[in-house]
């Protein structure tokens, strides 16, 4: 475990600096959970950082393991993880290998009647970075995947909120997500599915069933969807 992960200063790129509030949870667990960085990654850079001082998100940004909005997004979700009450224990739990996408915010007002800000939040916390097809899968036609991403969705909008799925490309023509309110069927014009409001954190496990294209090829493949928030 990383034991002084910080992150870029206030003036390095615009960047959002670390809260030392918010150290329990280390911005190093979080970019390595989320795929962002390996442990090599992550061990060079906390040896570099023993000489230097230097924080260790600008130490994997000079070094190109990181970029800068991917930095921004480790820090968002570690401060969600902190201020939501997700147990950390949960959070780093049995989910396999994961690149998270990004950490979505969206803020709008009330009607004037009550003035209270929209806030809603969607935090990718796993998601499993490649699929691997086989013989076999091409042959069936279709890959399944169970429980391989884990989101977490904060909102105070009574309406709830919109779930949107985007990125859908060779060699997958269409997918089929499960665990939100409704299944989703997703092409590659994208698909939305309206997640009912919660008063506390939704932790949503995601699993999916994966068409192929008709000329999909064996071998590894990056993750194909992105996963965001809209507003109602």
């Amino acid at each position: 475990m990383d034991k002084k992960t910080k992150g870029i200063g206030k003036g390095s790129r615009g960047l959002v600096a670390e809260n030392n509030a918010v150290s329990s949870i280390k911005l190093g667990q979080v970019l390595v959970r989320a795929g962002r960085i390996n442990t090599e990654d992550l061990e060079k850079a906390l040896a570099e950082q023993d000489a230097s001082k230097k924080r260790i998100g600008e130490i994997l940004i000079e070094k190109g393991f990181l970029k800068p909005e991917e930095l921004t997004h480790g820090l968002n979700v570690q401060s969600m993880l902190t201020t939501s009450g997700i147990p950390t224990n949960l959070s780093f739990g049995s989910v396999l290998e994961g690149r998270a996408s990004q950490v979505y915010e969206e803020k709008k007002s009330e009607t004037a009647k009550t003035q209270t800000p929209i806030r809603s939040h969607l935090a990718v916390l796993y998601q499993l970075s490649s699929i691997a097809l086989s013989k076999a899968d091409i042959k069936a036609g279709y890959v399944i995947l169970k429980n391989v991403t884990r989101i977490a969705i904060k909102s105070n909008n009574k309406k709830g909120c919109m779930v949107v799925f985007k990125g859908l490309k060779w060699p997958f023509k269409e997918a089929h997500a499960f665990g939100l309110a409704h299944d989703a069927h997703i092409t590659p014009e994208g698909a939305s599915v309206q997640q009912p409001y919660k008063k506390n954190t939704q932790l949503v496990e995601l699993s999916y069933r994966f068409i192929l294209s008709e000329n999909a090829k064996t071998g590894k493949h990056p993750w194909p969807l992105s996963i965001a928030l809209q507003p109602l």
